[in-house]
């Protein structure tokens, strides 16, 4: 994680390089990226849906759109951002894991085990995928799928154990 001070000068930096190259997708998303991880949302999503703009394509900057959408609670637009990036991508892990987590939030828990399901398939040696696909799966009753859920986030992080209550 960078410091406040080399977030502010990473901000700096890119909003120079936005003024000798404001068609820039790329700089537009790594600048929101920044404003991301300073805490300006809003700001961020107007810096992805710039790089949007200009690559309409552009699943990186689509995924992060989602990831702020979803933290500014525009879950509705952010399940639509990341479907959208999963059409172009079906291998954007950012973007699946993500929509697993809007659609846990909301308690969509079928719909999020699915998106899971598909991430750990996208990434099998990621032990929060397997985790949060246990609390999915839990969540929707299936026990016995959850207990494998959580035995391989365990297999893979020894310090993931499944959740103390299984309700």
């Amino acid at each position: 994680m960078l410091s406040k001070g080399q977030l502010d000068a990473a901000r700096d930096a890119l909003s120079a390089a936005l003024t000798k190259h404001p068609d820039s997708a790329e700089l537009h998303n790594d600048f929101g990226l920044v404003l991301l991880a300073k805490s300006q949302a809003a700001a961020a999503a107007v810096e992805f849906q710039r790089a949007l703009d200009l690559a309409p394509n552009y699943t990186d900057a689509m995924a992060n759109l989602g990831v702020t959408q979803s933290m500014l609670g525009h879950q509705s637009d952010a399940i639509l951002t990341f479907q959208k990036t999963l059409t172009l991508d079906a291998s954007n892990i950012k973007a699946e894991a993500n929509l697993g987590a809007v659609f846990y939030d909301l308690h969509r828990y079928a719909e999020a085990a699915d998106a899971f399901t598909r991430a750990t398939a996208l990434n099998p040696n990621n032990a929060d995928l397997f985790y949060n696909l246990g609390l999915a799966l839990q969540k929707e009753g299936r026990a016995e799928n959850a207990k494998n859920a959580f035995a391989q986030a365990h297999r893979l992080d020894p310090k993931l154990n499944a959740p103390a209550t299984t309700k």
